[in-house]
């Protein structure tokens, strides 16, 4: 950034339109985890002012509801640049003041379908005629089902519309949706992005195609390939020992914060614990590797004792453990990007302690089937030998990496660098 333009921006700030503040807009409290993943240090060594728009209260209206989601952030971040907003007329009026000199940045709903719950944020975007992106850096596999422009969707798509038709309120919540994005889709009362950062996902694609958009993606890696790229630069690390480990790439199955928040079922600690102590203890007795846990970031395992037996857990050195191991065990994490960087055997898991209708095992399905794997249903499977025998297919994982992981047409650069970058050359056209 050349230094004219950075003092243009931090000066006065928002002139002409010149973007001088960054807002994320959140449908929580936000924690360490966030602001190291959004990248909060370098976008404020590059310049930016930023804001969290924490939409928390406003998006769950029932108190018990909103002081649950918010007691699962565990130390949620404070300061003065966070703001809770108790009322949508408190949202206005701090939208309408940044609007003209900001870029939001969309936590709420990213690629997903605006529903009745949201609408009114995307709506006073409109009204001011704030510019708004998201950062599609962290797209999974999506069972065909979820992915409506396609056969074995539009199937999905009406056995959910049959069901909706049996309940008023789903129904009309349903229908509600579809207007919404057909409104969308004509500029009409909510707005499209104004740019969006992604790559090759089919729920990227579905989204772009939903809505008409053609030419507004800007390529991107995903974060997990940042980090590895970051791991892999590492003077110490550009030859990495491989040690007798197996690693569980954890996703806090039983009490991830997420799930209540979003009506996901969680799975029962007693039935998930014991057959996946069990399982950890047959890998270990039949490989003679030290089974690990990486803790998902969210986690809370300081709170339960010893879950996994005397297992050593760890949190925050995912693609370290990933790099060092033989073996990599889990269910649907994002983080089998780290798996399929490093080349390693992945034995998928469908989770214990769930119903046996739940989108998890569907997303179990879907990334194993992906690159070449067969989930094991540890309440069904006998145990042998050959669950183990699992070995990596090179095309499978090269096909993987590229829809998911590293885009072939973006920058070598980390997704913030290009996001900055993005926002810097816009600028100097107008």
């Amino acid at each position: 950034m050349s230094e004219n333009f950075r003092q243009s921006r931090t000066g006065v700030g928002g002139l002409n339109g010149q973007i001088d503040t960054i807002v994320f807009l959140t449908r929580r409290p936000i924690s360490k985890f966030e602001e190291e993943k959004w990248g909060f240090a370098y976008l404020r060594d590059r310049g930016f002012k930023l804001e969290v728009f924490d939409c928390t209260q406003l998006l769950y209206r029932d108190k018990k509801t909103c002081e649950s989601v918010t007691a699962l952030v565990q130390q949620a971040l404070q300061g003065d640049y966070i703001h809770q907003f108790n009322s949508y007329c408190e949202l206005e009026l701090s939208l309408k003041r940044l609007a003209v000199s900001s870029l939001f940045v969309d936590y709420i709903m990213g690629n997903l379908d605006v529903t009745l719950k949201e609408e009114r944020i995307f709506r006073l975007l409109k009204k001011y005629k704030a510019r708004y992106t998201f950062v599609s850096a962290g797209t999974l596999p999506v069972p065909s089902m979820f992915i409506t422009n396609n056969p074995t969707g539009l199937k999905a798509f009406k056995r959910k519309l049959m069901k909706a038709v049996s309940n008023p309120s789903l129904l009309f919540n349903y229908l509600a949706s579809k207007v919404i994005l057909l409104l969308t889709r004509h500029h009409i009362f909510y707005p499209l992005p104004m740019m969006i950062f992604g790559g090759h996902s089919e729920i990227l694609q579905s989204y772009l195609a939903n809505r008409n958009i053609k030419s507004k993606v800007i390529p991107i890696n995903s974060f997990d390939y940042d980090t590895c790229i970051a791991y892999t630069q590492q003077e110490k690390n550009i030859v990495t020992e491989k040690e007798d480990i197996c690693v569980f790439l954890d996703e806090a199955a039983t009490h991830h914060p997420d799930n209540s928040m979003l009506g996901i079922e969680a799975a029962s600690p007693e039935i998930y614990f014991s057959a996946i102590k069990s399982f950890f203890n047959f890998i270990e007795e039949n490989t003679g590797y030290r089974v690990v846990i990486a803790a998902h970031p969210r986690s809370n395992y300081e709170s339960l004792g010893a879950p996994f037996g005397e297992r050593q857990i760890i949190k925050g050195k995912t693609a370290e453990l990933v790099a060092k191991s033989k073996l990599v065990v889990m269910h649907a994490s994002t983080s089998l990007s780290y798996a399929v960087f490093f080349r390693k055997p992945i034995i998928f898991l469908k989770v214990p302690g769930l119903s046996q209708e739940n989108h998890v095992d569907r997303m179990v399905e879907a990334m194993a089937n992906i690159i070449g794997n067969t989930p094991i249903d540890l309440m069904k499977d006998a145990p042998t030998p050959t669950l183990l025998q699992c070995k990596y297919a090179p095309e499978k994982y090269n096909e993987y990496e590229s829809r998911y992981i590293k885009t072939d047409e973006a920058e070598a650069l980390p997704v913030w660098a290009i996001v900055t970058k993005s926002i810097e050359n816009m600028q100097l056209c107008q």
